[in-house]
């Protein structure tokens, strides 16, 4: 199984892309970077990668996570990852990765940290 990856746009203006099924290849990894550099060219700065449909991710998904979330912070972007399966949510504990993404539970604790600098 491949990996899907769709980009809807949250009525308070936060970008969330979601990935399902198997994040192994650079083909979904390069869609996912450039996606995130054409938002934030056009001013986009909030986003949310929802991962609850990711069943396994390799070293190059791990890779294509870090390459968005660096890219997105470096334009003074701020990213979220939404509700990991227990297995990718194991491989973000064992990499350490989970001390440096932001991860949340459900969509609605995303969206209150992503907009709650605006209040």
């Amino acid at each position: 199984m491949s990996s899907l990856f769709n980009t809807t746009i949250h009525p308070s203006g936060v970008m969330i892309y979601s990935l399902s099924g198997q994040l192994l290849s650079a083909e979904t990894a390069d869609q996912m970077v450039l996606q995130a550099d054409e938002d934030l060219e056009k001013g986009k700065k909030r986003f949310i990668v929802d991962i609850s449909e990711l069943e396994h991710v390799n070293s190059s998904g791990l890779n294509c996570l870090l390459r968005t979330f660096t890219k997105i912070r470096n334009k003074g972007g701020e990213s979220v990852i939404l509700n990991p399966s227990s297995s990718v949510k194991k491989l973000l504990e064992i990499s350490k990765l989970n001390t440096v993404f932001r991860i949340e539970t459900n969509e609605e604790s995303a969206l209150q940290h992503l907009t709650a600098h605006e209040a």
